[in-house]
C-alpha cells in the first residue's frame, strides 16, 4: 500500500469517527433489513455506500453504520466481494463510544479484534476457504456475554471468548483496502427475542402458504437473492496459462467456452476478469490466447475464438478494450490463436490467426495468418497468410528481426489437405529474418518428422535453441519432440511418441534450469532433467481424473519442478515434483458443459454434476473415476443409505447404496461407438424399477435451432431395470430411430412413463410394453411457430423434458422445440401453451418443480437463464441476479427446495454450475472423503486445520483515537494490509 493510501485511511478514520460517534438505542429491539430502499433509513453511511440492485454496495473505504444498544443477540448477514483486489470486508457490532468488536474478512483469513481505550487486540485469526469475487457467503456471529460464535455459511470457523465483555451498541458493515463489497440480508435477533413489530419484513421470515409441504421451511431458492458462480466442475475447452514473471503467483488463463481468468494465489482459486469483452448471445466469452506484456506486466492480450477480435487490459485484467483495427473480418471464422509481444519493443505486437473454411472431412480445414502492429495494437497489417493456422510466434531478443512461428494443431486440418486420398497437408514452421517482410518454411527437408507443430519454446539462455513438438499427422514415426541448435536451419528428433496416430502437443523449458525440459500428451508428462538426451514418462492426472489433452504448459521461473497444465477436456493441474504427482487447481476455473445434475437427499450440500461430486455446496469437486451422464436417487425405506444409479457413455451403469462412497459398475447394453445416456428416471413409487435413455450426442449438445437434425441418428433405445439398475432389459419402442431426450414415471403407477423424443411425446401404460404417440401435443406445441425456417416443416415437437406435478398427478408439464411450454390439467387428454412471460421460441429444456411448494416450477432456457412460476405454469418471470450464463441447461433442486443448482451449456462447452441459495442446515460429513487438496502456494504456510481459538494476552497498538465507533476499522484495515504485506 502506498503511503497516500495510509495517509487517506487514516484521514478517513478520523472523518468517520466524527460521524458515527453518538446514538445507542437502549431497547435492544431486532433489526431485518433487506437493503430495498434506498434512503437506506436508519442508517449512517459514507458517500460511497448505496442501495444498487436491491443490495447495499459499499466501495473502498466506506461504511454503513446503524446505532442501537445490542448486547447479546445473533446476527447474520450476506457479502460479497464485487471487485477483485486486496482489501477486507467488516463487521462491527457493540460499537459505542466505549470500543467495538470487528470482524474482518479478506480472501482466506477471519480476525475477531475486540478495540477499546486506543488499544487493539486479537481475539482470534482463522485461515478460511478463498471466496471467488461475485460470490456470496454469509456470515453469521452469535454473542452471549463473553462468548463470541462465528460461522461462514452455517459452518462454525472461531469461537472465542473476552474476559471483559464490551458494553451494548450498534452495527456496521465495511470495506478496507482496493476492494468493493456487497451485504444484503442483515438479521439481527436479540438473544431469546423474535423480530420484533418495529423491524422490517425480511425473506429469511417467509412461512409456508396452504398447500405447501410441512418440508417447505426456509427461503424457497427464487427468492435467495443472488445466483453464484461456482467456478465448478471441472470441464471445458483450456487453452493457454501465462505466469507473471516477477510473480508466479499471479497467473492467468483462456477457456474458449468461459473467458479469461486470473488467479492471485498460484492457482490456488481463480476468479474471471471478462469486463468489457463481448459475449455470444445466452452464453460468455470464448477466448483462446493470453500474453502478458514482457515490458509491463500489467498489461494483457488476449485473442478470441471465431470473431477474431483481440482485446488489450492495462490493469491485470480488471477492464478490457478492443485493439483489433485492420484485422480482417469476413464471412470466415477467425480465431485469435497466439500473441506476442518484441521484447525489444512494447508497441511490436504479433497475433497467429486461424481461418474457417467451409469445408470439413476429419476436421475443419483451416488456413492461417499473422498480424503485426508497431503501434500497440492501434493498426495491424496481415503479414502473412498461409495453409494452416498459426499458434506459438518467438522474437529472437538479440534480433527482432528474426521471427519463429509455429503453424498446426491435432485437431485442425490444413487447408491443402485432400483427406480422402490420404494427403494431411501442413506447413511446418515459418522463420523470418526481415521482421515479417518475408518467410521461409522449415519443414520434412530441414528434419521434422511432420508439419503440424502445436508446440514451439525458444530456449531462454540461447536463443538459436528451440523445442518443437509435432503431433498428428505426421510422417509415420514422425510424431514427437525436435531440437534445433542453429535457429531452425536443422532438427532433432529426442522423443518419440508413445504410439503412431498420437503426437506431442506441448513443450517447455524450465527458465530455473534451462537443463529442465517437458513435453505433453494426451494424459501424459515427459521430463528431461539433461537437456532433451533422455526422458521419464508420468501419468498426468489426479487419483480421480486424468488430465485430458494439454494445450499449453507453464514452469515457476522460481522452481523448475513446480509446472502447471492447461487442457483440452478442462481444467489446470498442478505438480510440485515435475511431473510425477498431479493434484487440481482449477477451483473458480471451468468452462464445463453440464448435462446432468443430481442434488442427493438431504440438506442440498452434496451435488453431482457430470462426472463430479461436490459435498461442500459446489465449492470443491472430485472427480467420480467414470464417465457418469445421468442419475437417479432415492432413499428406501429402512432409512440405509442413499441409492444412487448413473449411466455413462460406454452401454453401462454405476450403482451406489451409500450415497456415493462406493460404486460397482454394470453392463446394460453392447453399443457401437459412444452413446450418450441423457435421461434415467425410478418410479417414485418404486425405485427399483428405473428407466434409461440413450440419445445422440451432437443432439443434446446442440439443443438449438440448427440441432435437431442430429437427433434423428438411432440410438440404442429405452431400458429398464427391476432391481435397481443390477440387470438391465431393451424396450421394443416406435422411437428407437431418434434421441430420448427425457423420461418420466407416474408418481403413483410405476407402469406409467412418458418419454420425450426428437419425434414427440409418448405415453406407455404398462412399464414400456406398448406405446401411443401423443398427439394432442404436437399440435398446441409447433403452434408456437419456428423463427428458424429449418424447424418449420417440424411434423412433431422436440420434447426436452416432460414432469408431473408433485401436488397432482393430472397436471403434467412439457417443454418442447421450437420452443415453449406446454401443460395438461386432465392426464394428457388435453394440451395448451402456458409461456406466458417467455419470449417467443424460448428455448426451455429442463423443467423443475418444487415438490414442497405448491405451483412453484422452475424452467431452464438456453438462451435466457432460469425461469420460475409460482402460478403451475401460467406465468412465468426470469431470476437472473447474479448469473453471469444465460445458457441454462439442466436444473436441480434440494429436498427443501430452499437451494437450487443450474447446469449451463453453449455447443460443445460451458461455464460449469451456478446455485442459488444456501443449505439450511450444517454440513454433515460425507461418506466421501477423497476431495483433492488444493495446492498451497510456496511462498504461504499450509493452513492449519480450523479450532476454536481463546483469547490471548491484550496486545495494544496505538490508535489514532479512543472511543470512536468507525475509527478503530481504519486500523484494522492497515494491521490486514500489514498482516498480508508482511
Amino acid at each position: 500500500m502506498s503511503t497516500r493510501r495510509v495517509i487517506f485511511l487514516a484521514v478517513l478514520a478520523v472523518w468517520l469517527a466524527s460521524l458515527l460517534v453518538g446514538r445507542v438505542d437502549a431497547q435492544g429491539t431486532a433489526l431485518a433489513e433487506t437493503f430495498d430502499d434506498p434512503s437506506l433509513p436508519g442508517w449512517e453511511h459514507s458517500p460511497g455506500a448505496a442501495v444498487v440492485d436491491g443490495a447495499l454496495r459499499v466501495e473502498s473505504g466506506g461504511f454503513a453504520f446503524h446505532p442501537g444498544g445490542w448486547s447479546d443477540f445473533t446476527l447474520s448477514v450476506r457479502m460479497r466481494w464485487l471487485v477483485a483486489g486486496e482489501g477486507a470486508l467488516a463487521l462491527t457490532y457493540r460499537a459505542s463510544d466505549v470500543g467495538e468488536y470487528a470482524l474482518v474478512l479478506n480472501r482466506d483469513l477471519l480476525i475477531l479484534q475486540r478495540r477499546a481505550g486506543g488499544a487493539s487486540a486479537d481475539l482470534g485469526v482463522v485461515p478460511v476457504d478463498p471466496v471467488l469475487p461475485g460470490e456470496w457467503f454469509q456470515v453469521s456471529v452469535t454473542v452471549d456475554g463473553d462468548a463470541h460464535r462465528v460461522a461462514i455459511n452455517a459452518q462454525p470457523v472461531l469461537t472465542v471468548s473476552d474476559p471483559e465483555p464490551l458494553p451494548a451498541g450498534g452495527i456496521s458493515v465495511n470495506v478496507l483496502g482496493e476492494t468493493a463489497g456487497g451485504f444484503d440480508d442483515l438479521i439481527l435477533t436479540p438473544a431469546g427475542g423474535e423480530i420484533g413489530p418495529g423491524a422490517t419484513p425480511t425473506r429469511a421470515a417467509i412461512a409456508p402458504t396452504a398447500g405447501d409441504t410441512p418440508a417447505a421451511s426456509g427461503i424457497p431458492a427464487y427468492r435467495a437473492g443472488s445466483w453464484i458462480r461456482l467456478g465448478g466442475p471441472p470441464g471445458g475447452l483450456g487453452y493457454d496459462i501465462r505466469m507473471q514473471p516477477d510473480n508466479p503467483d499471479i497467473m492467468y488463463v483462456t477457456d474458449a467456452f468461459a473467458g479469461f481468468f486470473k488467479s492471485v494465489d498460484g492457482g490456488q482459486s481463480w476468479f474471471p476478469i471478462n469486463e468489457g469483452i463481448e459475449i455470444s448471445p445466452g452464453a460468455g466469452t470464448t477466448a483462446f490466447c493470453v500474453t502478458i506484456d514482457p515490458h509491463d506486466y500489467d498489461t494483457i492480450w488476449g485473442g478470441l475464438q471465431l470473431t477474431g477480435h483481440i482485446y488489450r487490459s492495462t490493469d491485470g485484467g480488471q477492464t478490457w478494450e478492443q485493439r483489433d483495427n485492420g484485422l480482417i473480418f469476413d464471412e470466415r471464422p477467425r480465431s485469435v490463436r497466439g500473441i506476442t509481444v518484441d521484447p525489444n519493443d512494447p508497441n511490436v505486437v504479433y497475433a497467429g490467426v486461424e481461418v474457417g473454411t467451409e469445408v470439413v472431412h476429419r476436421m475443419g480445414l483451416v488456413r492461417g495468418e499473422v498480424y503485426k502492429s508497431t503501434d500497440a495494437g492501434l493498426h495491424w497489417t496481415r503479414i502473412w497468410e498461409g495453409e494452416n493456422l498459426a499458434r506459438y510466434i518467438w522474437v529472437d531478443p538479440r534480433n527482432s528481426n528474426r521471427i519463429y512461428v509455429s503453424t498446426g494443431l491435432f485437431d485442425r486440418d490444413a487447408a491443402n489437405s485432400d483427406i480422402p486420398n490420404g494427403v494431411w497437408g501442413g506447413v511446418g514452421i515459418l522463420r523470418s529474418d526481415d521482421g515479417g517482410q518475408t518467410w521461409e518454411v522449415l519443414g520434412y527437408d530441414n528434419g521434422l518428422g511432420g508439419l503440424y507443430v502445436p508446440s514451439l519454446f525458444m530456449h531462454p539462455d540461447d536463443p538459436d535453441t528451440l523445442v518443437a513438438a509435432v503431433t498428428y499427422p505426421a510422417d509415420p514415426g514422425g510424431e514427437g519432440v525436435y531440437v534445433t541448435h542453429d535457429g531452425g536451419d536443422t532438427w532433432r528428433k529426442v522423443l518419440d511418441a508413445d504410439f503412431q496416430w498420437a503426437g506431442m502437443d506441448a513443450v517447455e523449458i524450465a527458465v530455473a534450469d534451462p537443463d529442465i525440459w517437458y513435453a505433453a500428451a494426451e494424459s501424459a508428462i515427459y521430463r528431461s532433467d539433461d537437456g532433451g538426451e533422455t526422458w521419464q514418462r508420468f501419468f498426468m492426472g489426479t487419483p480421480d481424473r486424468e488430465g485430458g489433452l494439454p494445450i499449453d504448459l507453464q514452469v515457476d521461473p522460481r522452481d523448475p519442478y513446480r509446472i502447471f497444465q492447461n487442457a483440452y477436456g478442462g481444467g489446470n493441474m498442478m505438480s510440485t515434483d515435475g511431473g510425477e504427482t498431479w493434484v487440481d487447481a482449477s477451483r473458480g476455473y471451468t468452462g464445463a458443459r453440464v448435462e446432468s445434475l443430481l442434488v442427493a437427499p438431504g440438506a442440498g450440500w452434496t451435488v453431482f454434476a457430470n462426472n463430479f461430486r461436490s459435498d461442500d455446496g459446489g465449492v470443491s469437486w472430485t472427480g467420480l473415476g467414470f464417465l457418469a451422464r445421468a442419475f437417479v436417487a432415492w432413499t428406501p425405506p429402512d432409512g440405509s443409505g442413499v441409492h444412487i444409479v448413473t449411466g455413462d457413455t460406454y452401454g453401462t451403469a454405476h450403482l451406489s447404496s451409500d450415497g456415493g462412497a462406493t460404486w460397482e459398475a454394470v453392463q446394460v447394453a453392447d453399443t457401437e461407438g459412444k452413446p450418450l445416456a441423457v435421461s434415467m428416471a425410478a418410479a417414485p413409487s418404486e425405485p427399483q424399477t428405473i428407466y434409461l435413455a440413450y440419445a445422440e450426442g451432437n443432439c443434446v449438445a446442440a439443443r438449438g435451432d440448427n440441432a435437431y437434425r442430429a437427433c434423428f441418428e438411432p440410438r440404442p433405445g429405452l431400458f429398464r431395470s427391476r432391481d435397481g439398475g443390477r440387470t438391465w432389459e431393451r424396450l421394443d419402442v416406435p422411437f428407437a430411430d431418434v434421441s430420448i431426450l427425457e423420461i418420466v414415471v407416474h408418481p403413483e403407477n410405476p407402469q406409467t412413463l412418458y418419454v420425450g423424443t426428437a419425434k414427440g411425446l409418448y405415453l406407455s401404460q404398462d412399464g414400456g410394453l406398448t406405446w401411443q404417440h401423443v398427439d394432442a401435443v404436437d399440435g398446441v406445441a409447433l403452434s408456437a411457430g419456428a423463427l428458424n425456417p429449418d424447424l418449420a416443416q417440424m411434423t412433431a415437437p422436440v420434447v426436452f423434458d416432460v414432469v408431473f406435478d408433485p401436488f397432482d398427478s393430472q397436471v403434467i408439464y412439457v417443454a418442447s422445440g421450437p420452443g415453449t411450454v406446454v401443460r395438461s390439467t386432465d392426464g394428457g387428454v388435453t394440451w395448451v401453451q402456458t409461456a406466458s412471460g417467455m419470449d417467443p421460441n424460448e428455448p426451455i429444456v429442463d423443467l423443475l418443480p418444487d415438490p414442497n411448494r405448491q405451483g412453484v416450477v422452475y424452467a431452464a432456457s438456453r438462451l435466457s437463464g432460469v425461469y420460475v412460476s409460482t402460478d403451475g405454469a401460467d406465468t412465468w418471470r426470469q431470476i437472473n441476479e447474479g448469473l453471469e450464463r444465460r445458457d441454462a441447461q439442466v436444473l436441480g433442486l434440494s429436498e427443501d427446495g430452499t437451494v437450487l443448482y443450474m447446469g449451463t451449456a453453449s455447443g460443445a462447452g460451458g461455464a460449469g454450475v451456478f446455485r442459488l441459495g444456501a443449505p439450511s442446515q450444517p454440513r454433515p460429513s460425507s461418506p466421501s472423503s477423497t476431495t483433492t487438496p488444493m495446492p498451497t502456494p510456496p511462498s504461504q504456510p499450509a493452513s492449519p486445520e480450523i479450532t476454536p481459538t481463546t483469547a490471548p494476552e491484550a496486545r495494544g497498538r496505538g490508535g489514532l483515537c479512543g472511543g470512536a465507533a468507525a475509527l478503530p476499522l481504519a486500523l484494522v484495515g492497515l494491521a490486514w494490509v500489514w498482516r498480508r504485506r508482511g
